[in-house]
């Protein structure tokens, strides 16, 4: 089974604010058992994501050896979950973003009542921690008063 999914990126305070992110999820549905709910590592999972004016795959994600891992939840939903991980630092597989704004991101994947062939696709988005002005403009003031005070 293969399929498409888009996912905005929340107002976080980026340039990328309001942009979609486009990608394709394929996976084998006759090894998903609705009888029996287990999470499970599926190797012949796929995933292509373009975000951030850059595109990642499975080898992306931040466990990627383990990864991908389809979550499958117990009745009445008999449903899966699918969440794809993208970070600079951290897990076992660092991957670098060609965004300065942007350190990390997460689209989970989640089947909607209709059925297994359509999904909403979310996407969490971890954004470079910059001091603003005024925070910049403080610890400059107290770097030249420590230093004024040393020379005293």
């Amino acid at each position: 089974m293969s399929f498409d999914f888009s996912a905005t990126v929340p107002n976080i305070g980026t340039s990328f604010d309001g942009s979609v992110i486009l990608g394709t999820v394929s996976y084998n549905d006759a090894i998903i058992n609705p009888a029996t709910p287990t999470e499970f590592y599926s190797p012949e999972a796929s995933i292509t994501v373009s975000a951030f004016g850059q595109n990642f795959d499975q080898s992306d994600d931040l466990e990627f050896g383990t990864f991908p891992v389809l979550s499958l939840s117990p009745a009445p939903f008999n449903s899966w979950v699918f969440t794809f991980v993208v970070a600079e630092s951290g897990g076992s597989n660092p991957v670098g973003i060609n965004a300065p704004e942007i350190v990390g991101f997460e689209i989970n994947l989640d089947p909607v009542a209709s059925g297994l062939s359509s999904y909403v696709a979310s996407v969490l988005v971890t954004p470079n921690a910059v001091p603003e002005a005024g925070s910049a403009i403080l610890g400059l003031l107290g770097a030249l008063l420590l230093a004024g005070r040393r020379r005293r």
